[in-house]
Parts: structure tokens; sequence; C-alpha cells
């Protein structure tokens, strides 16, 4: 019998932020020897260099909204609560 799954939790999507950054970025490495041929092709593809700044803008947009969170979570997050002596209070739910 087919149990229901488990709906991931956020943190079990974010931790594929990582990897698919690191694969973005090989790619990128890779398609440096085709942008030289490119260049010196006949048919120089100016839709695909729009496309092309379009996604790095995009990034540029993701990466500041990501930068902008961190800096939040260090100044204000869990991890910046004083420990108070005492009993723990009991997690929120």
């Amino acid at each position: 019998m087919n149990q229901p799954h488990t709906p991931p939790t956020i943190d079990d999507i974010a931790v594929i932020l990582p990897g698919l950054v690191r694969a973005l970025g090989l790619i990128i490495e890779q398609m440096e020897p085709l942008l030289d041929l490119s260049c010196h092709a006949t048919n120089l593809p100016e839709e695909t260099a729009d496309r092309m700044a379009d996604i790095g803008q995009t990034l540029t947009e993701h990466a500041h909204t990501l930068m902008r969170e961190a800096a939040r979570r260090r100044q204000a997050g869990p991890g910046r609560l004083a420990l108070a002596p005492g009993p723990a209070e009991p997690p929120a739910v």
C-alpha cells in the first residue's frame, strides 16, 4: 500500500541551491571556448547575448536578495538571542 509522501520542507528545497549554483558555474566555464569561437562567426548571435544579459541581471538580483537575507539573519536571527539563565522555553510550534 502506498503511503503518502511527506511534503518537502523549506530547508529540504533550499539545500538544492548551492549545488545548482556550482553547476551553473561549471556550465559558464565550459561556455568560454564556445563563446570565443562564436565571436569569430559571421552570424554573431545578438539575441543570445541579450538573453545572457537578462539571465545575468536576474542572477545578480537573486544574489542580492540572498545577501540581504543572510545579513538580516546575522543581525536578528535565532543565533543572536541572548542566553538567559534558568529553564529553557519550549520551542515555538
